[in-house]
């Protein structure tokens, strides 16, 4: 297989550097949306095993805008990247991250945006595509990967055990961190004197209705509704988005009776009457 040239590589990498100094981005991007209603970043702050590539996809063909990165690897300790803010102040793009709602990570999000959607699912079935994720990722040989994904070395005996022994492990040392996870945007979305907009949508809203979901979740970031072009939605794929059918095949195939039990009281009635997880 030939290499690139060296030339074409040097070139690359003068590039590369070049569209990290965001000032020059910025006015090259000003003239590329000269003449545009001004549009904000929409930021979705997604929980792990939501449909949020789907969500990140939609917003991006519904806008025509751009994608950007703005945050780390994990979901309960990245943060802002602070080269990205400027990016995002600017507007016209989607971007989507697992930010916890930790202080810092909320005080840089201000500077950004003046609103975020928090897109949520059911912790208990998050866990089915969780468990999915990361075999696929042990399969390949990506242990490392797994490891940051989950943020913890898996125990010895897991990958040894049935997928019913891998849930069982999952409902006690993983649930209850999404669950704080998800409280913790509640507690910020409740906050009268939290300074950031945040709205929530869910993967059980996507999964009935996905024009009705982004719609709803881009009226309620005051997104002007002559930016949305709906036809250019795409297609709801089941194996890359992780849409299901009847949320009830989840409980029945893969928990018991008594696990589910024990998961449900770890996540708490108001959590679930809030989003309507039965």
């Amino acid at each position: 297989m030939q290499l690139l040239p060296r030339k074409v590589y040097r070139w690359g990498l003068r590039l590369s550097a070049w569209s990290r100094r965001n000032d020059t981005l910025i006015w090259l991007l000003a003239g590329a949306y000269r003449g545009r209603t001004p549009l904000p970043a929409v930021v979705i702050i997604a929980m792990p095993k939501s449909g949020s590539i789907y969500m990140k996809q939609a917003v991006q063909r519904v806008l025509r805008v751009s994608r950007v990165r703005f945050g780390g690897y994990g979901f309960t300790e990245p943060v802002v990247r602070p080269n990205a803010i400027p990016r995002m102040k600017f507007g016209f793009c989607v971007a989507k991250e697992y930010l916890p709602a930790s202080d810092h990570v909320v005080a840089s999000l201000r500077l950004a945006v003046p609103a975020v959607a928090v897109h949520v699912r059911d912790p208990r079935r998050a866990l089915i595509s969780w468990i999915g994720h990361l075999q696929d990722r042990l399969d390949a040989g990506q242990s490392a990967e797994a490891w940051s994904f989950a943020e913890c070395v898996l125990p010895d005996h897991y990958e040894r055990g049935s997928f019913a022994q891998r849930l069982e492990w999952h409902v006690e040392h993983v649930l209850p961190r999404l669950v704080a996870w998800i409280e913790g945007w509640v507690r910020v979305h409740d906050d009268p004197n939290q300074e950031l907009k945040v709205v929530f949508s869910t993967f059980e809203e996507l999964e009935r209705d996905p024009v009705a979901c982004i719609r709803g979740m881009l009226e309620r970031l005051e997104i002007p509704p002559q930016s949305m072009h709906f036809q250019r939605l795409p297609k709801l794929n089941p194996d890359l988005h992780n849409v299901r059918g009847d949320p009830a095949i989840d409980r029945k195939s893969f928990y018991t009776p008594e696990l589910w039990e024990r998961a449900t009281a770890i996540v708490p009635a108001e959590l679930r009457a809030r989003f309507g997880w039965s």
